[in-house]
């Protein structure tokens, strides 16, 4: 309508933190940690030297074997190794599964070691330091298996309660199992004690 004042336009997260650090690079950074675009991350997953993008090939051009170009690993590949896209001029994704799946669990570990930063304050260093001091495994149990997609970070609920933590009350790196069973017990050892005593109990009776 006439007169009314206009509503700005919403910049997304990702432009937020502006374009790819690689010289020359226009595209928009889609991981804080390495600073890259999509395109570029995927060089970087797949170990190879950082080189300047090629030019993209129109998502539905297919080659003489009917081929579509993945954008991740730059290959033609069948069609059939690309998830449906809705809104895609040619109804696929642009990268292919593997692809789409290796930038999806990057871009995932990002989020999740900002999410450390933010609720324990642990650095990926910091993080990752404490997971060797225990050998890659799970405080209480010895698995090398999170039993998840990823580890969990225990704190000392005494001292700050709730999912944040001041830092120092970091405990260790528990799996996904452990972890929430230290809050069933509300971190007690009385009541771990007790229910030592109960399972050993029991199998003493079951052994009599």
């Amino acid at each position: 309508m006439a007169g009314e004042e206009l509503r700005p336009i919403r910049t997304s997260n990702y432009e937020r933190l502006g374009t790819c650090t690689f010289e020359g690079c226009a595209y928009i950074m889609r991981s804080k940690h390495l600073q890259l675009c999509s395109g570029h991350i995927s060089q970087h997953l797949a170990g190879v030297e950082l080189s300047p993008l090629k030019q993209r090939i129109p998502c539905e051009a297919r080659d003489e074997h009917g081929n579509k170009w993945c954008y991740g690993c730059d290959t033609w590949k069948p069609e059939s190794a690309f998830s449906k896209g809705s809104g895609k001029r040619d109804g696929l994704q642009p990268r292919c599964k593997a692809c789409a799946k290796a930038l999806y669990n990057h871009i995932a570990a990002d989020v999740r070691a900002a999410n450390r930063k933010i609720k324990y304050g642990l650095s990926p260093e910091a993080f990752h330091a404490l997971l060797e001091s225990q050998d890659g495994r799970c405080a209480i149990c010895g698995t090398d298996n999170p039993g998840n997609r990823f580890w969990a970070v225990d704190h000392g609920h005494s001292c700050c309660p709730g999912e944040y933590s001041c830092g120092d009350c970091v405990r260790g790196i528990l799996c996904s199992y452990c972890n929430p069973g230290l809050g069933w017990f509300k971190d007690d050892p009385e009541n771990l004690r007790r229910a030592i005593a109960y399972l050993e109990g029991f199998r003493l009776k079951k052994a009599a």
